[in-house]
């Protein structure tokens, strides 16, 4: 007996193999690795670090230009008119709470008035600041209440010109957007910076000054954000070397940053002092740091300058191990795992490949062949469940295939019965409509053979009713569908018959309204009548001048319908609706109404209105 071996055995072996020697070849790769791929490694990820800190700096500062642009647009535009003190604080306090990232926005005119709206530090309480009169005094604080109404001041100045304040004069003395010098708040809160701009009237005459400011604070704890996880910490300088927001403040971060500072700023410059994209180390109490510095975009309008300052431990501790070397340990790894890989498809390919065509060919119901025997146990179990498959399939299709000759013969029978069943009642179509043409006929001779008007009269109706339902029998007798019809097409029959009788001059207008509606026979016949009765008293009775209008409407609303016939006539006259109710002909429409359940109205204020509601199901 042949020795079968377990798939999951194999596959495990064929797994394990490759990873030790995989295992194998990283560690001894990995030892021989040297510090200057380290080195270099450190210095990519350090100055891509600093660049995305740049980055999001560059963001954050281009929020308050922004803001002062959309305020700007938004006075220029009129939206907003500057003597509407409550309108410049909705706008002013609309900016503060959408647009996190700033901690003040406010508005300073040219009579020294202020209108301020910001937040107590980062996430802190919002509050409102103004100046009585919108002009040079006192200002007061107020704190904003949950409905974001202004409580009690909380805190007042006086002798406030905003006229004299820093970001005022910085934005007048550059006559375009601009930052300023970092400046303490006249309330010694923190330290601020801000971003303004001068807003002109149409004639150039200075009408005030738009400000957002960014606590320095603030940009301290976004450094903190973008560093985290890292031991070592960025700062911002500004074109003089000097400090300006760092998030330690001890000892060796002081000459950490001299030393910084000394190695991107060999020279003297100062305040003309450009762009530069400086990369270096420094060793520091025998630890060696990387520095990366980069100015902000010109566009930013700050000469300032970001530096990031990391220990080179913190990246070998991330890569302690040599990348070239990993990389090529990996290759030569995977050169292995795929030999070996393709060895092992060679042994499983041909019973697999057949177990495959054989299933390829159960699925298309060819079963003459057999798959070969394998060597591995789940192979060969797969291949005894598909023999024993395909013995079950061919005994399942031999009754199937006798199932379908008998359903196709009891199909037949079904189909012939069916055919006999349409000539049966399209013969009883035909000869119920002929025994009403000729009752019609024997009623229209009788009406000849009388003089008395009110037995003609009589006569006529009644001739015209049975002439309505064998309109229906025509409609079925001529359709392929011999139990229902569209009511909308019988109703026209109907319409028509009676206005070749009552107004062959055609001097009444019919306005039609209504939609597909196809309802079984029997309805249909109960229709037909209510709509000759109604038509049939318009003609008679609404039109004396005889000319007019006769609307009908017929709609769907759901698993009901309503039919309407309205005519803008004579309308009910001093008998009213009661009166109305009480001809034959109405009560033969109330009658059948009932009798599908439906609800009858008769409105006669202006004309007369018949309107039929009535269920689908009925």
């Amino acid at each position: 007996m042949r020795h079968l071996y377990k798939y999951r055995t194999v596959l495990v072996l064929s797994i394990l193999l490759p990873v030790a020697l995989i295992g194998v070849f990283i560690a001894t790769i990995a030892t021989i690795t040297g510090v200057n791929a380290i080195r270099r490694m450190v210095d990519y990820l350090g100055y891509e670090t600093n660049s995305r800190m740049v980055a999001d700096i560059s963001r954050l500062l281009r929020v308050p230009m922004l803001v002062n642009e959309m305020n700007a647009d938004a006075l220029r535009s009129g939206r907003i008119s500057l003597d509407r003190v409550d309108m410049l604080e909705s706008l002013l306090m609309a900016r503060v709470k959408y647009t996190p990232s700033v901690t003040s926005v406010y508005y300073g005119n040219n009579e020294g008035g202020l209108i301020d709206a910001g937040r107590e530090g980062p996430g802190g309480a919002l509050y409102v600041i103004e100046t009585d009169g919108f002009k040079a005094g006192t200002f007061r604080k107020f704190s904003l209440r949950g409905d974001e109404q202004k409580g009690s001041p909380i805190s007042s100045m006086p002798n406030f010109d905003a006229r004299i304040r820093p970001w005022y004069t910085a934005a007048v003395a550059a006559g375009k957007p601009t930052w300023t010098e970092p400046f303490l708040l006249f309330t010694g809160q923190d330290t601020s910076i801000s971003a303004v701009r001068p807003f002109y009237a149409g004639d150039g005459t200075l009408l005030g000054v738009l400000s957002v400011d960014i606590f320095l604070s603030q940009l301290k704890e976004f450094l903190v954000d973008l560093q985290q996880g890292l031991t070592g910490y960025c700062f911002i300088a500004d074109a003089s070397g000097k400090i300006l927001v760092s998030p330690k403040h001890d000892d060796r971060t002081a000459v950490m940053q001299q030393r910084s500072l000394e190695q991107a700023f060999p020279t003297s410059g100062g305040a003309e002092r450009g762009s530069i994209d400086f990369s270096g180390s420094l060793q520091v109490q025998g630890v060696r740091y990387n520095i990366h510095a980069r100015s902000l975009p010109e566009d930013i309008g700050l000469r300032w300058y970001v530096f990031s300052v990391y220990p080179e431990s913190e990246f070998v501790r991330l890569l302690r191990l040599n990348i070239p070397g990993i990389i090529l340990g990996i290759l030569l790894s995977f050169l292995l795992v795929a030999a070996f890989s393709i060895y092992l498809a060679s042994i499983f390919r041909r019973p697999i490949d057949s177990l495959v065509l054989f299933s390829q060919e159960l699925s298309e119901g060819t079963w003459q062949g057999t798959p070969e025997p394998s060597f591995l146990y789940e192979t060969e179990i797969l291949r005894g469940s598909l023999l024993a498959m395909k013995q079950k399939l061919s005994d399942s299709f031999g009754a199937l295939n006798k199932e379908i000759v008998a359903k196709n013969e009891a199909n037949k029978e079904i189909n012939s019965l069916l055919t006999e069943k349409e000539i049966i009642l399209k013969e009883v179509h035909h000869r119920m409509k002929n025994n009403l043409n000729v009752i019609v006929s024997l009623l229209r001779l009788q009406e000849g053979a009388t003089d008395d008007e009110n037995t003609t009269a009589t006569l006529r109706e009644a001739s015209l009713r049975i002439q309505s339902m064998s309109a229906l029998y025509d409609m079925l007798f001529r359709s392929d569908n011999f139990i229902e019809a569209d009511v909308a097409d019988y109703v026209r029959n109907i319409q028509a018959e009676l206005s070749s009788h009552y107004d062959p001059a055609g001097n009444i207008t019919v306005c039609w309204d209504t939609e597909e509606l196809v309802v079984p026979s029997r309805m249909l016949v109960v229709l037909g009548i209510i709509v000759n009765e109604a038509i049939t008293n318009a003609y008679k009775y609404a039109f004396p001048q005889k000319s007019g209008e006769i609307r009908i409407h017929l709609a769907r609303a759901g698993g009901r319908a309503e039919l309407s016939i309205s005519d803008n006539g004579s309308g009910l006259g001093a008998k009213g609706e009661d009166g109305a109710k009480s001809g034959f002909g109405m009560r033969l429409i109330a009658a059948l109404v009932d009798q599908i359940e439906g609800q009858l109205t008769i409105e006669g204020t202006s004309g007369v209105t018949i309107r039929i509601g009535f269920p689908l199901a009925a």
